[in-house]
């Protein structure tokens, strides 16, 4: 009677660690499947929103269209590159600036 009832309590131990393990391995798998949902989601708007980058790369920002002439009036303002040559240097020279 003795050895039914170690084994008896055996058992009841064991079930009750069993039970607890399947309790945390069902949290478990619920908090990846939700991080699993939620990468997911990242991933997608990671995605959408390097493509508007891409494009948005494309063309020019509302508010920096109205640069575009005044971007391109500067351009022709730049000095060029000249080589010096004997007479440039002397037509300088002579014009005193």
């Amino acid at each position: 009677m003795k050895a039914i009832k170690e084994t008896s309590d055996s058992l009841t131990s064991t079930s009750a660690t069993l039970e607890q393990a399947a309790d945390d391995t069902l949290h478990r798998m619920a908090s990846a499947s939700s991080a699993s949902a939620e990468t997911t989601q990242r991933v997608r708007m990671t995605v959408a929103a390097t493509r508007r980058l891409q494009f948005g790369d494309q063309r020019l920002a509302p508010e920096m269209r109205w640069l575009r002439s005044k971007i391109q009036t500067t351009a022709l303002q730049r000095l060029l590159r000249m080589s010096l040559t004997v007479g440039n240097v002397a037509r300088i020279l002579t014009s005193g600036t």
